[in-house]
């Protein structure tokens, strides 16, 4: 007498959907997570872009403005204008420029401003010769400030939204504010500030 075989059973179409159902879910689950993962590090990397824009932003302009004098600052903000001026005596070579006598050597009216309705942040140069036109060793007028706005100058940054420099009422400070963005693959924006105090040259 022969013995009959067990065939292996196959799955029913109920257990096929189940599985495939599992499946779906758990694969669900896995894409949720890559893509939060992926935003949280795309937020991650702008924001720290950002803070070192602002880093390098506030440390140039705190070391340039910190060897000028308070009587040669113009800040744009009564008339509206994200800019300011000072005069430098830094040279070509970023040194600290000084005469027979010790007194800085300036040279130049040194301009920062932001292109009304951008975030491009330029920095301009305007070379003067106050050997000779004594005259012109002042503070920029808020009408000169506007005119040397003039979208011309080196491109410093394409993601600051905010640009004041105020001078203080002890005549030995100004505060710097600066605000930097920057904007993610999928749109997101990062803003990050910076206010500090910046203690001038005082003759």
């Amino acid at each position: 007498m022969r013995k009959a075989r067990c065939l292996p059973r196959g799955m029913t179409l109920v257990e096929v959907l189940v599985t495939l159902s599992v499946l779906a879910i758990l694969t669900s689950l896995v894409v949720v997570m890559l893509v939060r993962a992926k935003t949280t590090w795309q937020a991650s990397t702008t924001r720290a872009a950002a803070r070192q824009e602002l880093q390098e932003i506030s440390w140039r302009v705190s070391r340039e403005v910190q060897a000028s004098s308070q009587a040669f600052l113009t800040d744009g903000g009564a008339s509206g204008l994200q800019a300011f001026s000072f005069v430098s005596a830094v040279g070509p070579e970023g040194l600290f420029l000084t005469d027979d006598q010790g007194s800085p050597a300036w040279n130049q009216q040194v301009v920062y401003y932001l292109i009304p309705g951008t975030t491009r942040l330029l920095r301009k140069e305007l070379p003067r010769d106050f050997t000779t036109n004594p005259a012109q060793l002042r503070a920029l007028t808020p009408a000169e400030l506007a005119t040397a706005c003039d979208g011309q100058g080196k491109l410093l940054s394409t993601g600051v939204s905010l640009l004041r420099l105020t001078p203080q009422a002890d005549s030995v400070t100004a505060v710097l504010e600066v605000q930097a963005q920057g904007t993610s693959a999928h749109g997101g924006q990062e803003r990050l500030g910076r206010r500090q105090t910046i203690l001038l040259y005082n003759e």
